[in-house]
Order: structure tokens, then sequence, then C-alpha cells
């Protein structure tokens, strides 16, 4: 998982690498972050819970009273996606 170059530098000489997980793991993150930011995730698929009109709207005044403007914009329009999809 060390792979900046200074971490060369620096890994003791009793430590021994058997594998790269660090790239691994770093190709998951991107994969993970596309999907997100193309929208294929989460979908309906992968959310198996439902939130009714009522308590969405609960939860977008509440954060609007705690001044988190974009938070409450974004929760209500999720739920308005996953509805669309019922």
């Amino acid at each position: 998982m060390l792979q900046h170059p200074h971490h060369a530098k620096v890994t003791p000489k009793f430590c021994k690498q058997y594998a790269r997980v660090g790239d691994i793991i770093n190709k998951a993150l991107l994969e993970y972050k596309e999907d997100v930011t193309n929208g294929s995730f989460p979908n309906a698929h992968h959310s198996p819970y439902k939130i009714s009109e009522a308590d969405a709207e609960d939860f977008s005044n509440e954060l609007q009273k705690l001044g988190f403007d974009k938070a409450a914009s974004a929760a209500s329009e999720a739920v308005q996606k996953l509805n669309a999809t019922k």
C-alpha cells in the first residue's frame, strides 16, 4: 500500500512485499468514484431501503434548519430519483 517513492526509502529491511495491494485498492477506488460520479452507483438495485415522502421532507427540512441547503437539495433529488424508479 506504500506506493509513494518516499516510502521505498523508509521501508524497514525486515519488511517483505508479498503483493502490490495498493494498486488493487487504487483501481477499486477509481472505479467506485467513476460509478458514483456518473450516477450508476448506488441505484435501486443496490439500495433496498425506502424512505417515505414525509420522512424525506422532514430530513430535508432539518438539513435546511442546520444551514445545509445543498445537502437538503441533494437529499430531495435522491429521493425523487429513487421514487421515479419504483
